[in-house]
Order: structure tokens, then C-alpha cells, then sequence
């Protein structure tokens, strides 16, 4: 059996954004969050069932605040005392995890849509997405970016403006498959801290062929600090 666009979207491989059923399934998820973005603040109750409508599975006291913003919502799980601030922004072709006590400052986004660099691949609405994961005990600070294929630790603390990118794009347009290095993702261990205005990515460009990636996979092991303004590179363990 063939598999459809939306099996190919969930084991990572390329995939076409415009498979059935995806706009109808985008709609219910955008008029979930309008509903929530204008219930009364007071009025938790409400507030708690329509998060539960939205999301793939709550845990207990769940806390959310104005303006939340989703692709699909029902690939977003988040466990107990799940925290978030104003304006976060979650895109979820792939499934995106929390774990238990994740507090998520304001304006920040996870995205596990990846796009590739050449022009006519996007056009024709070609994606791949890979999941992030948070543990538990977690605290991302306002304003951090996460992108695909992304894992983070239980008792991890990240400042804001922190910017976390992996990478790893189809390379010519008639190789849908051909060029792309599966796999390239970043995990941050256990007991981990990182300071403000840190970028970690996984890629790096050839100088003679920009659609050319060479990437490599980054691992921060268990009790790190990283201080302020850091850059981490490809291939760093």
C-alpha cells in the first residue's frame, strides 16, 4: 500500500502540504484558537475545555494565556501544570511534546514544518516535518525559537532569545528523497542551562553550492551551562 501525504508528514519524509483533509482539520484547529483567544479571561472553566477540544492530550491544570496560535492542535500533547505566556505560536505537522511543569514565556514559537531551499520544491507545497520534545520541570524563556527535530531535557532552562535551528533540505527539485540527511537533529540532556541570545544549528553551507547542507547532529550532554551570546555549531557533543 502506498502511503498518503499525511502518513509521509508523520515519519518525517517529504511530503504534499495539500493532502485531503488538512485545510478542513487547519480550520477546526483556527477556530478553536479564536474561540479561546476571546473567551473572558475569568471564565477558566471554559477556557480549560476549550484547550482540551484543542490539544491532542492535557494534563492537570493546564494554564494558557492569550494569544495561542496552532496548525492542528490534536499533534500537541502537554502534560501537568503546563504553562504558557502570551503569543506563543505552535506549528504542528509534527507532533510536538511537553512534559510536566513547562513554563513557556511570551512570543514564543515551535515549529516542526521544514521547507526546502529550492524555490521550486516550494512552490509545489513540498514539506517535511520532524517533532519537538520537552521534558519535564522545563522553563523556556520569551521570545526562544524552536525548531524541528529538536529534544530537550527534563530541568532545562533556557533565557530568552534563545534560537534553536535544525536543518536538512531536499537538494534538486526531481529527487524528492535524494540529498536529504534524515536524522540531523538537536538534544539537550538533563540539568542544562543556556543563557540569553544563544543560537544552536545544525547546518552549514557550502560556499560554492548554497543549496548544498552539510549537517551535522548536536548533542549537549547532562549538567551543561552555555553563557550569553554563544553560537553552537555543527557536530558539537
Amino acid at each position: 500500500r502506498t502511503m498518503t501525504e499525511l502518513e509521509k508528514c508523520q515519519k518525517g519524509l517529504l511530503y504534499d502540504t495539500a493532502f485531503p483533509g488538512r485545510e478542513e482539520s487547519h480550520l477546526v484547529c483556527a477556530d478553536l484558537c479564536f474561540a479561546y483567544n476571546h473567551t473572558l479571561p475569568s471564565d477558566m472553566k471554559r477556557r480549560e475545555e476549550l484547550l482540551c477540544k484543542l490539544f491532542g492530550k492535557v494534563g492537570k491544570n493546564p494554564y494558557v494565556e492569550p494569544n495561542i496560535f496552532c496548525g492542528f492542535g490534536w499533534n500537541i500533547e502537554v502534560g501537568d501544570s503546563f504553562f504558557a505566556n502570551n503569543n506563543c505560536v505552535f506549528v504542528d505537522p509534527g507532533k510536538i511534546t511537553f512534559g510536566d511543569y513547562v513554563f513557556i514565556g511570551p512570543q514564543c514559537g515551535f515549529y516542526t514544518a521544514e521547507h526546502p531551499l529550492d524555490a521550486q520544491q516550494r512552490d509545489a507545497g513540498l514539506e517535511v516535518a520532524f517533532p519537538i520534545t520537552v521534558g519535564s520541570h522545563v522553563w523556556i524563556g520569551g521570545s526562544t525559537t524552536v525548531c524541528p527535530g529538536v529534544t530537550i531535557g527534563d530541568n532545562v532552562l533556557l533565557a530568552p532569545n534563545v534560537a534553536i535551528y535544525t536543518a536538512g533540505h531536499p537538494i534538486h527539485p526531481e529527487s524528492r528523497n535524494t540529498g536529504y540527511e534524515y536524522g540531523i537533529g538537536i538534544t539537550i540532556g538533563n540539568n542544562v542551562q543556556i543563557g540569553p541570545h544563544v543560537t544552536i544549528v545544525t547546518d552549514n553551507h557550502d560556499f560554492h553550492d548554497r543549496y548544498v547542507l552539510k549537517c551535522r547532529s548536536i548533542v549537549l550532554e547532562d549538567n551543561v551551562w552555555i553563557g550569553a551570546g554563544a553560537t553552537i555549531m555543527p557536530g558539537v557533543r
